[in-house]
């Protein structure tokens, strides 16, 4: 009987050694797996960040030209009415200077004159 006893001792040792191999591997594998969560949080949470950085930049980019430009179209808007106002208006150059007919009798606003249409 003994000659069968040290191959069952030598097949327990072997059992016993490759199982504590595979705890080790498998506690190893655990560690990674929960390195692996902590990293894939941690950049969730900063494309998370950058998304919603990105999005503020671009609403407050959007707000500033928005504000920009409707104040640049006042601004045109005033000059578009002026433009207006001359285009109907009897104006012209006399030897570089600005002439104009003005309606005679028409009503003054100070040293202005109503000027006559065309």
């Amino acid at each position: 009987m003994r000659s069968i006893e040290q191959p069952v001792i030598a097949y327990e040792q072997r059992l016993h050694d490759a199982t504590q191999q595979l705890q080790e591997a498998s506690k190893t594998l655990a560690m990674q797996l929960t390195r692996i969560e902590k990293v894939q949080k941690n950049l969730l949470w900063k494309v998370t960040g950058i998304t919603l950085g990105s999005l503020l930049l671009l609403l407050t980019a959007g707000v500033w030209l928005s504000m920009h430009y409707y104040d640049e179209i006042r601004r045109n808007q005033v000059s578009a009415s002026l433009l207006k106002a001359y285009n109907q208006a009897d104006v012209t150059l006399c030897e570089e200077r600005l002439c104009a007919k003005v309606v005679r009798q028409g009503k003054r606003y100070g040293d202005y004159v109503l000027v006559e249409f065309r």
